[in-house]
Formats: structure tokens, sequence, C-alpha cells
């Protein structure tokens, strides 16, 4: 029994361990995001069907996107689209119904644009989703080895 308490501990050091690896990463995305500058972007044709979800990939999905002007295209016969006519969610522009329903849109936006420091935390933070999966097995072999220290005691008995 004296040797599975030095494997307890050394179960509950490591899930400390990862606990405190997994907040320093999430606040290190969160000071890499605080770090990025907004960058505007002035008249970008972008091909968006009407009712349907666009999203703009360039912008980080942490922080909600501003736009700025929205056109029904962009050829000589514009309109001018209010925000009535879409919504925001992020970097996610959903559009309404809107005539005439062209499927190229003029649009100036801003918005924190990825970099490469989001760009690797983001990637470290996405590869760990691996690491919650494992505890469960972690966990199994543990009791499995409690269980066949009981057996062998007490057969010895």
């Amino acid at each position: 029994m004296e040797q599975l308490g030095g494997l307890a501990v050394g179960i509950v050091a490591l899930a400390i361990i990862l606990t405190i690896a997994f907040l320093v990463l999430s606040e290190g995305k969160e000071q890499a995001v605080g770090m990025i500058d907004t960058t505007s972007f002035a008249n970008s044709t972008k091909t968006i069907a009407n009712g349907t979800d666009f999203i703009f990939r360039d912008c980080i999905d942490d922080e909600v996107m501003a736009v700025t002007q929205l056109y029904n295209g962009s050829g000589a016969d514009t309109v001018l689209l209010t925000s009535d006519n879409y919504t925001i969610a992020t970097n996610v522009l959903t559009l309404n119904s809107i005539h005439p329903s062209t499927a190229s849109k003029n649009v100036s936006y801003s918005c924190k644009v990825r970099d490469e420091a989001y760009n690797s935390t983001e990637t470290l933070q996405n590869a760990t989703n691996d690491v919650p999966g494992w505890i469960p097995i972690v966990v199994i072999t543990f009791i499995g080895a409690i269980l066949l220290s009981l057996v062998a005691r007490f057969r010895r008995k």
C-alpha cells in the first residue's frame, strides 16, 4: 500500500502541473490577442450569398470585428446596406435577404488579424485537446493497479 501512495501523489502532481500549464497557455493566448493591433480593410470584394454566414478567416475569432461599410455589389448600381441587413458575431457576417441578390459584396471592415503568436498558441491549445481523453485511461490504470496489489496482498495471507 505504501507504493500506491507514491503513485497517487505522482498522479495528483501531474494533474496539478497540467492544470497550471493549461492556464498559462490560455493566458498566453489572451496576451497575444492584446498585443495585436486592429487592421482596417477598405473596399474588399467578398462572395457572400444572402442568408448565409461568411467567416472572415483572417480575423481572430476571440473578438468582434467592425463593419464600417457594406455594399450589395461592386458595380455602378450598388447600394449601401444598413446594419439591419446583416448581423455580426465575432468574425462571422450573416446577410439577411437583400435585393438585388448578387453574390459579390463590397465590404470595409476592421479587425485584429491573426499573427504568428496567436496562431502558435491556438495550434498548441488545439493540440492539447487530446489530453483530457487520456485522463480516464490513467485513472482506470491507477484503479487496476490498486486492485492487483490488493489481490496480491490477500493471496499472501
